[in-house]
């Protein structure tokens, strides 16, 4: 045992030397806060993002994973309660309709029509009318119409690729690529007030502190919404839509401590490598969930450091439970089965066999992610390459998230104070580990901002600011 807990240290170490600890973690979730709350200003008021996924949760590092993008229609309501909504002559209101449909789906009827959002998507085109005052809208509709706007723009003469859509479905999202490189899932959605479901996750009951009554009562007031995807087997798929807690679920994984974190990284990756090949069903969507019942249902002070490698075994077998059993409830909506309809037996029974034998492997699963095997080999062979390695890496995507920032400092229609000094612009990096000297030697783009910072603040103690907060 005290061999296992003494390699999770190790292997928690090297996980913070490549940028995985909390204070990358946290860094990457205030600076991707910020870049939302900037885009969002300079949006129309009818429509604001939210950042989802990895990187809003800050998990993955720079161009490690696709952007994911989810565009709310703020004239654009649904609610069981549709008599409740302020406004309503001036908005397009549905009202939920969750008879006959599948458990987290809705459908969404037809109570007002407002202007259209962008003014090209029409409303009125986009419903069907089952019987007669019952008319709905269309899930498959509205994806399509979206995406054949996306395919459209990609199209026009001077694009040369840099809006490339896969015309594959992928769930409610439309796929873009741009020069081959960035790859962004785009979601088109609406806020959706259901608290049916949100109540019943608030008041269930909880054997543990995790999470807290206090985090509790601010997921719960966090927006709803609904996405444009139907249940998987239904025969009316076309006009379910998915109801989600998107903004919920990013703040309950940010609260997660330090282990719980590393193992939800961990267990995306080696999923990736090992399960997914097995079934594109093993999403990371899938892994999160696990994670998070796990921190529910489980005492909060046995996730530390030194228990990694006993967390992430733990996780996964409890993900081989709800696979034998073909039942994965979602954290958020219990009723709904991640796992229904999703995989075969011989699927099921091959996911089981490679579970077991990556259990059998104790602490070395790790490797199974290239990035930590290749650590481990630069460690063992070369300890002073990992050295240079691990520090490159991190003043590479601590300029990249210091520029971001900056630029956010500049725009003229900045959303949050302003930064005055580079102290301000650096307040969430005072655990840099290099010095403005490295910078110039390191990258000449970090030259280039430094002259920029002389010019642009015209502050003769920006530069003696930046070298204490880089020291």
């Amino acid at each position: 045992m005290d061999s296992v807990n003494t390699q999770s240290t190790f292997i928690s170490k090297v996980m913070d030397r490549l940028c995985y600890g909390p204070d990358m973690v946290s860094l990457r979730q205030t600076v991707y806060k910020n870049m939302e709350t900037e885009c969002n200003r300079i949006l129309s008021g009818e429509r604001h993002i939210v950042l989802t996924g990895s990187k809003a949760e800050g998990l993955t590092a720079v161009l490690e994973s696709d952007t994911d993008i989810m565009t709310v229609f703020t004239e654009i309501i649904c609610s069981e309660n549709p008599a409740s909504v302020r406004n309503r002559e001036q908005l397009t209101v549905f009202k939920t309709d969750m008879n006959y449909a599948a458990p987290g789906y809705t459908f969404l009827r037809i109570i007002n029509v407002g202007h259209s959002p962008f003014g090209i998507i029409r409303i009125p085109d986009l419903l069907v009318e089952i019987s007669p005052r019952q008319i709905y809208l269309s899930s498959d509709f509205w994806k399509n119409e979206f995406k054949q706007n996306t395919i459209d723009d990609s199209n026009l003469p001077g694009n040369h690729g840099f809006k490339n859509v896969d015309r594959k479905n992928h769930g409610p999202s439309i796929s873009i690529s741009a020069f081959g490189t960035l790859f962004c899932d785009c979601v088109y959605a609406f806020v959706c007030n259901c608290p049916h479901y949100l109540n019943a996750w608030v008041s269930r009951k909880r054997l543990h502190k995790w999470p807290s009554s206090d985090l509790i009562r601010e997921v719960s007031k966090l927006e709803s919404h609904v996405v444009p995807v139907g249940s998987r087997d239904s025969c009316v798929q076309f006009l379910e839509w998915r109801i989600c807690f998107t903004k919920g679920e990013i703040r309950l994984v940010q609260s997660l401590n330090d282990c719980l974190t590393k193992v939800l990284i961990l267990l995306k990756q080696i999923a990736k490598v090992t399960l997914k090949p097995l079934s594109e069903d093993m999403t990371t969507y899938i892994m999160k969930n696990i994670v998070l019942w796990l921190a529910e249902t489980n005492s909060y002070d046995s996730f530390t450091e030194d228990n990694l490698i006993l967390v992430l075994h733990l996780s996964l077998r409890l993900l081989k439970i709800c696979v034998l059993r073909n039942n994965l409830p979602s954290y958020m909506i219990p009723e709904r089965n991640l796992l229904f309809n999703r995989l075969t037996v011989k699927q099921r029974t091959n996911i089981c066999m490679r579970i077991d034998f990556l259990l059998r492997e104790g602490p070395r699963i790790v490797l199974r992610w290239p990035k930590i095997r290749d650590a481990f080999t630069m460690i063992y062979r070369t300890p002073d390459e990992f050295d240079e390695f691990s520090k490159t890496r991190r003043q590479k995507q601590l300029f990249y998230l210091f520029h971001i920032e900056y630029i956010l400092c500049r725009s003229p229609r900045r959303a949050f104070t302003p930064f005055t000094t580079v102290e301000q612009v650096m307040r969430a990096l005072p655990f840099c580990d290099f010095t403005e000297g490295d910078f110039e030697r390191k990258s000449e783009e970090i030259k280039y901002l430094i002259s920029s910072l002389r010019d642009d603040i015209n502050c003769a103690s920006a530069i003696n600011q930046l070298k204490v907060y880089l020291a």
